[in-house]
């Protein structure tokens, strides 16, 4: 029997890459309800069994993994076809999804979104704030801020002002442990680091310190707490030095230690390049990061 809707084969194949109907709704912005009715009547109408359900989750079959494979070839396919259609809009108008991490999203972006909406006022503006690496090609944003150079060879990227990085302490944190004499004396005091992302140990590393994640005192990945807890008091941090630098109650340490900066890149597929509206976003926000991204900061 030969299956017509397309929504039904779009399910599956978002339940075989969930492993869950609850993930595969969040993916697709429906509901559990939806999905697993969608299933059903997959199952109706291939005369297959899917899926095994069990009090230990939900597995997929062996029938169902024959058909995977074909499946991300169709959605892939989907989506090549929904960037080509973006690709060749001529108007500046309708969704604008953007991907960023925390920090971006936070504080550089909101008085540059509200300068874009000034001047392109049809365009509607949807925010993916995290510090995941969001695709572009399956279309989760159209737009995205990374903090390193695109490898893909179907994504076009624009370079923005690097981001200069430092060690800092709140004064009082300072004022009681003693400002370090090196990276290996700044472990013998509190640090704040990552919980389970480990470029921070990688970096000490390269420097010629190894630590691991015990060596932190405060351990957490959202950057938003970083700077809530260094600014506390909690433990030294690296910060974005245009960032520390707005609040008086931290003190850059160790400046000697030349960290590198933080790349910071402006990226879309190169399928949507052309489209009118992705062109007119990316060249605003390419003149206004070009020099001073914290120009435009929004601090609390």
């Amino acid at each position: 029997m030969n299956i017509k809707d397309t929504n039904l084969i779009r399910a599956f194949w978002a339940v075989a890459q969930c492993k869950s109907f609850s993930g595969a709704a969040r993916m697709l912005d429906s509901s559990q309800p939806t999905l697993t009715r969608q299933i059903q009547i997959l199952e109706q109408q291939t005369g297959m069994h899917l899926f095994e359900r069990s009090n230990k989750g939900l597995k997929i079959t062996a029938e169902g993994t024959r058909l995977v494979e074909t499946s991300s070839m169709m959605m892939q396919c989907v989506n090549t076809f929904n960037r080509q259609v973006v690709g060749q809009d001529n108007e500046i108008n309708g969704v604008l999804r953007i991907s960023s991490n925390e920090l971006v999203g936070f504080y550089l972006l909101p008085k540059v979104l509200k300068a874009l909406k000034v001047k392109y006022p049809s365009i509607e503006i949807e925010m993916d704030i995290n510090n995941s690496i969001v695709s572009l090609s399956k279309r989760d944003a159209d737009i995205a801020f990374r903090m390193a150079e695109p490898k893909q060879r179907d994504l076009v990227g624009r370079r923005l002002a690097d981001l200069q990085l430092g060690i800092y302490g709140n004064k009082e944190l300072i004022e009681k442990y003693g400002a370090p004499k090196s990276l290996i004396d700044l472990f013998t005091r509190p640090v704040i680091g990552f919980d389970k992302e480990l470029a921070l140990i990688n970096a000490f590393s390269d420097f010629g310190v190894e630590v691991t994640q015990k060596d932190f005192t405060i351990r957490t990945d959202n950057l938003l707490s970083q700077v809530a807890l260094a600014r506390a008091g909690l433990g030294f941090c690296i910060l974005q030095c245009r960032l520390a630098e707005n609040y008086p109650e931290l003190k850059a340490v160790l400046t000697e230690v030349k960290i590198p900066p933080l790349p910071f890149w402006l990226v879309c597929h190169s399928d949507i390049q052309y489209s009118k509206k992705i062109r007119a976003a990316m060249s605003f926000f390419g003149d206004t990061f070009r020099e001073n991204p914290y120009e435009s900061q929004q601090i609390d």
